[in-house]
This record gives structure tokens, sequence and C-alpha cells, in this order.
């Protein structure tokens, strides 16, 4: 999605262009979702399709991407054999992919995997706390699931940013995850309906950290107060199904729910190596 990102969104779509997957076989669309800048006319101009949101009173990556979805997948388009796709990758505004990014996170739809999750990443500066959270990121977002990997299980959650969905889950699972953890409530209900995320490792994004202390303690806020509201409404929910349904899987997500902040998870790490 796009909102006011114009340098940095330069930059994705040049990356998205220098792939190693076949041109002719992936379609460029950037959702300029209640923009007021010139986003549509900068993104027709570098070879992209532009879908103009204009909805104020429902703001939110959530809602853009369920309005989004519902236009890309809707009867009329579907007519269109050059448009007739059978995924969607999401791909934040400001990120950079790897040349190899779409041709690797394509690989586990050979298997028949429904929802794959690549590898979201973020770049450091030099803002007080970086090295913090990129390492954070590296924690959860490849070293975990690279782990989980290697013993044969999904995934146990999407990243938001770098997630393949298919046509065929977005017809039985659509998207209605609309909090400020929109990819951790989506990825709930997959677990739920016992859909595996498959991760590709290698599939490698990379977005900017937050300018500045200010900015990161926004983003960190709104990331853990959703994740607590759906601990709270959705954590016993997951214990019990798992308990019941004999699916210790969904112990996973469970635990997913209930783990601390980021930042918390690297301090404790860096803390326990200097105490060792």
């Amino acid at each position: 999605t796009a909102h006011t990102e114009q340098r940095r969104r330069t930059r994705c779509e040049r990356s998205l262009l220098n792939q190693t997957y076949p041109r002719h076989l992936y379609e460029i669309v950037v959702i300029a979702d209640n923009c007021t800048d010139d986003t549509a006319a900068i993104a027709v101009r570098a070879g992209a399709t532009v879908l103009n949101r204009n909805e104020p009173d429902a703001r939110g990556k959530g809602q853009a991407l369920h309005w989004a979805l519902n236009q890309l997948f809707e009867p009329e388009r579907d007519a269109e054999p050059e448009r007739d796709a059978d995924a969607v990758v999401v791909v934040d505004a400001d990120s950079v992919a790897d040349r190899d990014f779409l041709t690797i996170l394509a690989r586990p739809l050979r298997d028949g995997a429904l929802a794959v999750q690549g590898e979201s990443l973020l770049e450091g500066n030099d803002a007080p706390g970086s090295a913090l959270r990129v390492a954070a990121f590296l924690l959860v977002n490849r070293v975990r699931p690279t782990g989980r990997a290697a013993l044969g299980l999904p995934a146990t959650h999407l990243a938001g940013n770098g997630m393949l969905l298919t046509r065929e889950l977005i017809a039985s699972r659509p998207w209605t995850a609309f909090s400020s953890t929109e990819d951790l409530e989506y990825s709930i209900s997959l677990h739920k309906a016992a859909v595996r995320i498959a991760f590709a490792s290698g599939a490698v994004l990379r977005s900017p950290s937050a300018p500045n202390a200010e900015a990161a303690a926004q983003q960190e806020l709104r990331w853990e107060g959703g994740k607590a509201h759906l601990a709270r409404t959705q954590l016993a929910s997951l214990v019990v199904a798992a308990i019941h349904q004999r699916r210790p899987l969904l112990l996973g997500m469970a635990f997913e729910l209930a783990m601390p902040p980021l930042g918390f998870l690297v301090a404790g790490l860096f803390s326990g190596a200097m105490i060792g």
C-alpha cells in the first residue's frame, strides 16, 4: 500500500520490476490509499497498475487490503486472461525486495501451499535502539521460522509484508482482519481453519527502521496494543481448541500471542549473552 511515500515507493517499484521471476508472469499493482499526492501518476509511469481507494472513513492497512483483494478478484477482472492471477503478494510501499524475492516466494506453491511468508527484515539507521529492532526482526522473521521449517512445522504467523496468498485461499478465507495487527489476526483465522503457513527462506524484503525514538515508540505501541487485544480475545479459545481438537500446532499460535514485545526478547537475549 502507498500513502504519500513518494521516494521510498519508487525504490519499492524498481526492486519489483528488477526480479528474476519472469516479468510477463506478474503484475505490479499499487493501492493508492486515500492519497493526496501524485502516487497514481508516478506508479503508472513506472509501469504499475493503480487502484485508487478514497474511503477516508475506513482507514488502515486491513481495510485497504480487504478492498483491494475484492477489486483484484472480482468477476469482471477475472474475465481478462492477462489478469487471471493465481496469487497475490503483499509488499509495503517502503520496502525493497531482493532480486530473487518472487522466485523464492512462489516455490512453496508447487507443494500446494495456500499462504507463504517471506523474510520481512529491517534496515538499520542511526536512531537510538535501531540495532535492537533490526535484531528483533531478524530473530522473529528469520531465525524462528527457519527453525520451525527445519522441524517440518509451519510458520506461526504472516508478517503482513512479504506474504503470498493464493486465489483459492482468498476465496475460502476472505480478508476480514481490520485490527492494528491485521496480519496476526488473519494468521489466527488460518490456524483455526487448519491452513498451514509456509515459510520461504531467502525471499527477502527490507524496510527502513523508524527514523527516531518517538516514531519507534508509537509503532511499537500500535503493534503491541493490537497484539494485546488479540491475546485477550483469542488466547483462551486457541488453547481450548488445541486441547479439545488435539491440534498441538494451535498452541504455537497461542505462544505467539503470549510472547513479550520484540524489544524485550532481544534485550533478554543480549543480557543473557553478556552474563554468560
